[in-house]
């Protein structure tokens, strides 16, 4: 049997990758006229906005998983599942946690939003390249649960740690200067695996 390339799906994630590229660069040639037409005041509006809609679909991809995975327990559906439910209650405290927002248990800073903001993103690149990499094989509800429940688990342990009184993980962000060498090179590798998840 001959293998061959699917080239409707290269061609679809090609337009995918380069319309994406095409929008990133607008952005960057007319972020000039962007800030005057958003402005300063809107910024954590519109955030609270995109970050609500981005809960609402993890969430959603989520509860999608946990209800059909009765009918078809597969280890991998189970693990992403759990993987976006984690995603989603990291987005909602990196939400509330954002500069602006009003008092959460303390106040809100950039260093608690910008971990809970890299611990999604890390979690999403390094969770679905594990899930991907995984065999596939015939699950059951009881691994459903527990899968379920240690993500819950370890979310709570995330959240907990960042929001100790005294901060025990580095600061991600200099305010008045700019993101660390640290945030950039950790943005970096997520980009990266996540350009391999895409094309492969």
């Amino acid at each position: 049997m001959t293998k061959t390339f699917d080239f409707k799906y290269i061609r679809t994630i090609s337009l995918y990758i380069f319309f994406s590229f095409l929008l990133i660069a607008l952005v960057i040639v007319f972020n000039e006229e962007l800030y005057g037409i958003f402005g300063e005041e809107n910024y954590t509006s519109i955030h609270l906005i995109l970050e609500l809609l981005t809960a609402i679909v993890t969430m959603s991809i989520a509860a999608q998983l946990w209800f059909t995975t009765r009918f078809n327990l597969v280890n991998r559906d189970i693990y992403l599942g759990a993987i976006f439910l984690c995603i989603a209650m990291l987005t909602i405290f990196h939400m509330i946690s954002f500069k602006g927002m009003p008092f959460f248990i303390m106040d809100s800073s950039p260093y608690q939003a910008t971990w809970f903001y890299m611990i999604t993103r890390l979690l999403l690149a390094f969770g679905i390249l594990a899930v991907m990499v995984t065999k596939v094989k015939k699950s059951s509800l009881t691994t459903r649960n527990v899968v379920y429940g240690v993500s819950v688990l370890l979310t709570i342990g995330c959240i907990l740690m960042i929001y100790l009184p005294n901060a025990i993980l580095p600061s991600l962000v200099n305010e008045g200067i700019g993101t660390t060498t640290l945030k950039n090179v950790l943005q970096y590798i997520c980009l990266a695996v996540q350009i391999v998840l895409i094309l492969f």
